[in-house]
């Protein structure tokens, strides 16, 4: 088993890794060139992230892999074949009770270990983090019943390590970072104080959070130690997430993203315009005057999206559930058409400005100083270094193909910094 002073300081984030061949030959050669550390979870691609990680490590059982996982998020399917669990957690944890889509009672934990353990193909996982715990806390929790909570999940992972289920546990955490004053979450002084009563010598090693050129609050002193200092004086590993995608008040900004925008923007907008006049017509057919939210949205912003979630979010959730209903699921083949091409219209455009963003959020930083426009190395090795240097034990990257590990795979074996 791999210490973790071995682990390579860029690891695999495992988010969006799906069972294609593209994705299971960036994984394998992320291992061949040296990659030890996998990041996933149990609701990473429904369970299927975890699944891949597992068959990974069995196909090089020659090499030593660190492998993350993480539970927290309350799925659909979890219930639906096992609705006494669920009774059981409704009455057992007062949290999920109250009306939040997550969990980190011992239970659930439990739970959602023994699953993951199953589809890893393992009999002890590396590491186990709670994911986002801070969705479990709504305005109206106190900080004793926050507390209280993680003390409950920690004495059932330090169980676990002591059953030899799990290495390590620790937290990863989107607003961890952030000043006591705007976190839902305990401040790290607090979380390692409930780590420390629960055990003398608490298996309590890793913090993930995000951290990347939009959001570097991990090494802020806020009124005290930054994160990464106080993490350092406890022996605690850190790893970034979202290195790569920076989200700010004009859109997500995905370093590195390119795209050419060939399409005709007049052409474009004249199938927008097509389509809402269909959907015009047919409620003028069904005598309905009234004027829907979401039309107004895609005529508005078909274009302006900040990412390909959000066109997803308007048109696949939204839009297209309306145009069905409005046609009682007999859309005629133009609209569908139409419904096709606009879509596409509208992703198109989003990429183009994501790209037009990136490029521009690089230009300010070598403006700023914060990388070398001489640098001839890819953005995100780049990216990676500067987030090293600055104190980060590892950054997490979705490598989804051999390009992106190729750009990269020097940083696998990059000594990092002797902060531990």
């Amino acid at each position: 088993m791999l210490h973790p002073e071995e682990l390579s300081p860029v690891g695999f984030g495992c988010y969006r890794i799906t069972n294609t061949p593209a994705h299971r030959q960036a994984l394998a050669h992320a291992v061949k060139e040296g990659c030890n550390l996998f990041d996933t979870a149990s609701t990473y691609t429904q369970g299927n992230a975890e699944k891949m990680a597992g068959e990974l490590a069995q196909a090089f059982p020659q090499k030593k892999l660190f492998i993350i996982s993480k539970a927290g998020y309350i799925t659909p399917d979890l219930f639906k074949n096992n609705t006494r669990f669920k009774k059981k957690l409704l009455l057992a944890d007062p949290l999920y009770a109250a009306g939040t889509p997550h969990s980190i009672h011992p239970d659930f934990l439990r739970l959602q270990l023994k699953r993951s353990l199953l589809r890893l193909n393992r009999r002890c996982l590396d590491a186990f983090l709670i994911h986002n715990p801070e969705k479990c806390y709504l305005p109206s929790v106190t900080t004793d019943e926050k507390n209280s909570s993680l003390r409950q999940a920690f004495a059932f992972l330090e169980e676990m390590v002591h059953k030899g289920k799990i290495r390590y546990y620790g937290i990863s955490s989107n607003t961890l970072p952030l000043p006591e004053a705007d976190n839902p979450l305990p401040p790290f002084a607090q979380l390692w104080r409930i780590a420390t009563e629960t055990s003398p010598d608490p298996a309590f090693r890793l913090l993930q959070f995000p951290f990347n050129f939009g959001e570097t609050a991990a090494a802020i002193s806020h009124g005290k130690s930054s994160l990464l200092q106080q993490a350092r004086e406890q022996h605690i590993i850190t790893l970034s997430n979202r290195p790569l995608n920076i989200y700010r008040h004009d859109g997500l900004i995905r370093l590195g993203a390119e795209f050419n925008d060939t399409s005709d923007t007049a052409a474009d907008e004249k199938k927008v315009m097509q389509l809402l006049e269909a959907i015009h017509r047919q409620l003028q057919l069904l005598g309905i005057t009234e004027d829907f939210p979401v039309v107004a949205a895609v005529k508005e912003y078909w274009n302006k999206l900040s990412d390909p979630q959000a066109v997803a979010a308007l048109f696949t959730h939204q839009f297209f559930v309306f145009i069905r209903q409005l046609f009682g699921g007999r859309i005629p083949a133009t609209v569908t058409q139409l419904m096709q091409e606009v879509f596409d219209s509208s992703n198109r455009h989003t990429r183009y400005n994501m790209a037009q963003r990136s490029r521009q959020f690089i230009a300010d930083l070598i403006a700023q100083g914060r990388i070398n426009a001489t640098d001839l190395y890819p953005i995100a090795a780049t990216a990676c270094r500067h987030y090293l240097n600055t104190g980060i034990d590892h950054v997490l990257l979705g490598m989804r193909s051999v390009q992106y590990v190729d750009q990269v795979k020097t940083l696998f074996h990059r000594p990092i910094h002797a902060n531990r």
